[in-house]
């Protein structure tokens, strides 16, 4: 996507602020000077040695002057600081705006799609024995990183890696009851055969995923953020992808930049792709981002890309 601008940018603005003060430093010189000549009527006249004089001791106070004017490095050091304020600034507002969007786009969507949940229940109940909603334990947003208050987190015993916060998520129920109950916790394979024929469509649409709204409303998850995981593989992923942790600064979401650009985890390979697309979300989270997000998810919806 081209959107790794996060060093490049701070250069490029580097390179502006100091151009700018070289700029501004030399117009000012020039403009005192033009001035100097400009009182004095310069003429050709026989008291030229006086003049010389005179031009030598104000170029020597100029120079005094200017040694008092703070170096253009500071100003650089300055106008970074106060970009890096306004940037930290707008991600605490965009936050903030955040949650309200959230609330906002789960109540309007649960609305809508209430006809959806009465049909996609009954197709459930009729094709497959079990219950309507398949509810799985998740690991949802580390809050150490963003807020100093004590928490219950998933903690790695062995390491004492801390992890997010659990949560009850619900889906609508795609796989037949106890699909894992003998394999455990694996990836979900082309044409699984624990898989339903209505979850088949359910995934194909990724409608199964409508209930996480409720997990919306109750501040667990964000419509678009990295999609949460189970606790029982997040220590084994962190060992061995490179800052996977760093993804739980964040709630989970419904969708994501991952979701969109690529398909369902079926390989540590894809989980590593996975990770990488989700860092560069949080690194550029912003309204756009959100909404492209958004508009990708409705293509991905409609055209049944990545579903297994």
């Amino acid at each position: 996507m081209g959107m790794g601008m996060g060093m490049g940018m701070k250069r490029v603005v580097f390179y502006i602020v100091f151009s700018l003060t070289l700029l501004m430093s030399g117009l000012a010189q020039a403009y005192v000077i033009d001035g100097l000549l400009t009182s004095w009527d310069l003429v050709i006249t026989d008291n030229s040695q006086k003049l010389d004089t005179d031009i030598e001791n104000y170029v020597q106070n100029l120079s005094a002057d200017a040694a008092q004017l703070p170096e253009p490095g500071t100003m650089v050091l300055f106008g970074s600081g106060i970009f890096g304020l306004l940037v930290t600034s707008f991600r605490r507002f965009f936050r903030q705006l955040k949650r309200g969007m959230d609330i906002f786009m789960a109540g309007v969507a649960i609305i809508v799609t209430a006809p959806l949940w009465i049909l996609i229940a009954i197709a459930i109940k009729l094709t497959s024995k079990g219950p309507v909603f398949f509810k799985q334990d998740r690991v949802g947003e580390n809050k150490r990183y963003n807020e100093r208050r004590k928490a219950v987190r998933n903690t790695d015993r062995r390491t004492g890696q801390s992890f997010g916060r659990s949560f009850t998520m619900y889906k609508f129920r795609t796989m037949k009851v106890n699909a894992e109950e003998t394999t455990g916790a694996v990836w979900c394979q082309e044409d699984d055969p624990r898989i339903t024929s209505v979850g088949k469509f359910l995934r194909k649409t990724h409608l199964d995923e409508l209930p996480q709204l409720i997990n919306v409303l109750k501040a667990e998850m964000s419509v678009i953020g990295p999609r949460p995981e189970r606790a029982q593989i997040i220590p084994t992923l962190n060992k061995s992808i490179k800052k996977y942790n760093k993804r739980l600064r964040v709630k989970p979401g419904i969708t994501g930049l991952a979701q969109v650009r690529q398909h369902y985890d079926s390989t540590l390979g894809d989980v590593k792709k996975k990770v990488h697309y989700d860092l560069l979300y949080i690194r550029k989270m912003c309204l756009l981002m959100d909404l492209r997000i958004i508009f990708g998810t409705l293509v991905v919806m409609l055209t049944g890309k990545g579903a297994r």
